[in-house]
């Protein structure tokens, strides 16, 4: 086992696929709504929470900085249309995100040497 490559903890595999199914369902609900700016703003919150969702299932840095920022945005939202279990959902999400050990885990993860990004090498025939 590589234990140099950081394992992503599990209630950050079921934040990603949450949010991306959240975002999915937003997609979906867009194509019903009856407004043009409904539409625009449903679609294009779905497309975001999509996007991360899948970037936190991969660990990848940049999702967890959107997240944040995501629930941030949630908290104020629940705030200015009183939804008091969405915004204490959204504080919940927001403690564990910024927790030194989530924060850890993304760090090392950006740390990480890629695999994804090695050069391809030409193969050349003689023959």
């Amino acid at each position: 086992m590589n234990t140099t490559k950081s394992q992503r903890p599990g209630p950050i595999a079921v934040l990603g696929v949450y949010n991306a199914g959240i975002g999915s369902f937003f997609i979906v609900a867009s194509l019903g709504a009856p407004e043009n700016i409904e539409r625009s703003l449903l679609f294009g919150a779905g497309l975001f929470a999509l996007v991360v969702g899948i970037g936190l299932f991969h660990m990848q840095p940049w999702a967890r900085s959107a997240a944040i920022g995501g629930y941030i945005v949630n908290i104020i939202g629940a705030f200015i249309h009183p939804n008091v279990f969405g915004a204490l959902i959204a504080a919940l999400i927001l403690a564990y995100l910024v927790s030194p050990t989530v924060k850890a885990a993304f760090t090392r993860q950006a740390d990480a040497p890629s695999t994804a990004s090695t050069p391809h090498q030409e193969v050349t025939h003689v023959g």
